[in-house]
């Protein structure tokens, strides 16, 4: 079982502080004390962000993971990541069991995940993201993961069908959320019932889309995703139930740098993974665990639910600025900050890629992979 967060931030009033924002900018900030001894940073508020402040870094500790072959490639920042929707936790709450961390006899403190919310989205809108909001139901509780909703492309969304029966009736708001603002809903269709749970498992990647499949989505909705946008969709395996989502796994920094956790795929999709990712930030299984994989990127400030030691020290030397928000009770099912985020300004399709009807362009094997650089 994943560890209580609460065993790892405490409240306090002294620093070294994790300062949470809050909705109400009348508010005091909350104060978060991180007890790991371990870990190499202090804290402080700047220009009204809250960054680590590192100190102790071994800027010598290069990387062994980037891919000298890729070197050559030009940095330049992700071109979505300024916009999200999010779902107030009003009703979440472990009330069934459909992944390896939700049990519900360990329910999530209800007064706790509304303040660790409320934190999330006022460190978003800090770091010069726009937060819009969808209104919950009271029978879906898992309907603050809102990144599973689906998946946007401009002014249109590709929207999930669940697998599981608890959160299907999701897609029925999240459809009229989009449709009264003007936007297109597409869904999938294909032969059979086909399973794809939206940004939880799919990311746009230097002009083709990484899609990931085995537990949540099916591979065949990548056929369909591969038609629908007339780019090339590249299939992740995923092997390991406590990596249930690609988001859990997988997390793109810029067009160069990803955090990544190999152990949650199979071997060929590593392959394709090494191919794609220039340099690459490998997790250990430990530091995974902490699901700091799972996180959100608005230029050049990273929100993460946890950041181990060696993460931060390579992320500062990247050029990444840490804001570490504590969503301790949505870990309880199964999600952190990227799960309760849905990205709404992702344009992914390629019009000038116009695929035939039948002909999607998948790799899912260890395949020549060709970059739109």
């Amino acid at each position: 079982m994943f560890p209580d967060a609460r065993g790892k931030f405490e409240r306090a009033s002294c620093l070294p502080c994790i300062l949470q924002g809050h909705s109400d900018d009348n508010m005091p900030l909350q104060k978060f004390r991180y007890v790991d001894h371990l870990l190499p940073f202090y804290l402080k508020e700047e220009q009204s962000l809250i960054v680590i402040e590192r100190t102790q870094m071994n800027n010598s500790n290069q990387s062994n993971t980037a891919n000298q072959a890729s070197t050559s490639v030009e940095t330049t920042p992700l071109s979505w990541g300024k916009s999200y929707l999010m779902c107030p936790p009003d009703y979440f709450g472990v009330f069934y069991e459909i992944n390896p961390w939700m049990h519900r006899e360990n329910r999530p403190d209800f007064e706790l995940a509304i303040e660790q919310w409320h934190n999330l989205v006022a460190n978003l809108r800090h770091a010069g993201a726009k937060v819009e909001i969808i209104e919950p139901v009271k029978e879906l509780p898992d309907m603050v993961y809102v990144a599973n909703a689906g998946l946007v492309d401009g002014q249109r969304l590709i929207l999930s069908r669940f697998r599981h029966a608890e959160r299907q009736p999701e897609s029925i708001y999240t459809s009229q959320w989009f449709q009264a603002r003007g936007r297109e809903v597409a869904e999938l269709v294909g032969e059979g019932d086909i399973c794809f749970e939206g940004c939880g498992d799919a990311f746009p990647f230097r002009g083709s889309l990484l899609a990931g499949y085995g537990f949540r989505s099916d591979l065949s909705s990548h056929a369909v995703l591969s038609r629908l946008l007339g780019v090339t969709v590249h299939s992740v395996k995923l092997i390991d139930p406590r990596f249930y989502h690609f988001d859990i796994s997988f997390s793109p920094l810029d067009n160069r740098h990803a955090i990544i956790n190999p152990a949650a795929w199979d071997r060929a999709s590593n392959a394709i993974i090494e191919q794609l990712v220039p340099e690459p930030l490998v997790l250990e299984l430990d530091e995974a665990l902490t699901f700091c994989a799972n996180s959100v990127v608005v230029g050049k400030v990273i929100v993460m639910p946890a950041c181990p030691p060696r993460v931060g020290r390579i992320l500062e030397r990247w050029g990444y600025d840490v804001c570490v928000s504590p969503v301790s009770e949505f870990l309880k099912a199964g999600g952190a900050v990227r799960c309760l985020t849905l990205p709404l300004d992702m344009t992914i399709s390629n019009p000038a890629m116009n695929y035939k009807e039948g002909e999607p362009k998948l790799l899912h094997e260890s395949e020549n992979v060709q970059l739109d650089l």
